[in-house]
């Protein structure tokens, strides 16, 4: 009896490690798999899912809005997927199809590797800065200083 159980168990151990063979995941989180391996430069075999849950997003953003983009408001299927490469932790949303988008890399995993490509020096640091910003809490300046309060700080100081 024993021994059936723990042929069992080594059973299920083997099912399992083949459904998370990059082979055996969902395309998208191929996908993602693909994009963090071109953005860090390593072969996609040492990347590895840490998790993968099925996620339905409020709209096309896919839960990562960027400044001046229009979504449509549309229920989106997708992935949240969270991988991990170099020690590292990096989330990735997707839709059903081939589109992923980077979140963040995991609080206290490191900064966020460059876009595929990106090589301007001032563009990463400048994204660098917004990270440590947004991780500290800290307020981007363009949120903190609007022309209306500007205009009311001037019109103090000219009465005042």
């Amino acid at each position: 009896m024993k021994s059936t159980s723990v042929l069992i168990i080594a059973g299920v151990v083997a099912l399992m490690a083949g459904v998370f063979a990059q082979g055996n995941l969902p395309q998208p989180v191929q996908a993602a798999i693909q994009d963090l391996s071109q953005r860090l430069d390593v072969p996609a075999e040492q990347i590895t899912v840490v998790t993968m849950e099925r996620v339905t997003w409020p709209d096309t953003s896919l839960g990562n809005p960027q400044p001046g983009q229009v979504y449509a408001q549309v229920l989106t299927e997708g992935y949240r997927v969270v991988l991990e490469a170099g020690g590292a932790q990096y989330e990735y949303h997707t839709d059903t199809g081939a589109t992923v988008t980077l979140v963040e890399p995991v609080v206290g995993s490191g900064p966020a590797p460059p876009a595929a490509g990106e090589d301007d020096p001032v563009l990463r640091r400048l994204s660098l800065i917004r990270q440590a910003r947004t991780l500290s809490g800290r307020t981007p300046p363009s949120a903190c200083h609007s022309p209306a309060r500007a205009t009311r700080r001037s019109r103090r100081q000219a009465t005042g």
